[in-house]
């Protein structure tokens, strides 16, 4: 059998916790990257990343799910690239070639000697809705949006 874990993030919650404290608590992987998370129309917690952004699962984990939607208004006329490496090699190559397209991202994961997997993700650019409105006050550098992630891992024995 195959036990599923989805990440939750609930930093908020957690008071006067370290951040180290929130990841052992709340068993959060370390990350860098990525913007803080917020809602989205349907009150389901998302969260942007900048143009690279990556996250360290532990080894045990064998299997990656996300889903990412590249909002970008002219990725018709100029398509959003996200690369994705595991562990320093590339892995997976995303084309997003309409404005709000999603992908979702299924990945199997390498066994292996270190404490941890690195995934990164890479996008090919950015944008800043400050500069798609002059009345949007964000002026953030957005890459792509994760609107869900979530990792299995293989129970021991199996």
């Amino acid at each position: 059998p195959v036990v599923f874990v989805f990440v939750a993030q609930t930093f908020h919650a957690a008071g006067s916790l370290s951040l180290e404290e929130k990841r052992a608590t709340y068993d959060i992987p370390r990350s860098g990257g990525f913007y803080s998370w917020e809602m989205n129309n349907e009150m389901q917690p998302v969260r942007w990343t900048a143009r690279d952004a990556w996250f360290c699962v532990p080894r045990q984990v064998d299997h990656l799910d996300m889903s990412l939607c590249a909002p970008h208004p002219d990725a018709q006329e100029e398509p959003v690239v996200v690369e994705v490496f595991v562990d320093g090699s590339l892995a997976r190559t995303l084309l997003f070639t309409h404005p709000w397209e999603a992908h979702s991202l299924n990945l199997g994961l390498p066994p292996g000697l270190e404490k941890e997997i690195e995934v990164r993700l890479r996008v090919s650019r950015t944008m800043s809705p400050a500069r798609l409105s002059p009345r949007d006050l964000d002026t953030r550098e957005l890459g792509v949006l994760v609107e869900g992630w979530g990792f299995r891992v293989q129970q021991s024995g199996e």
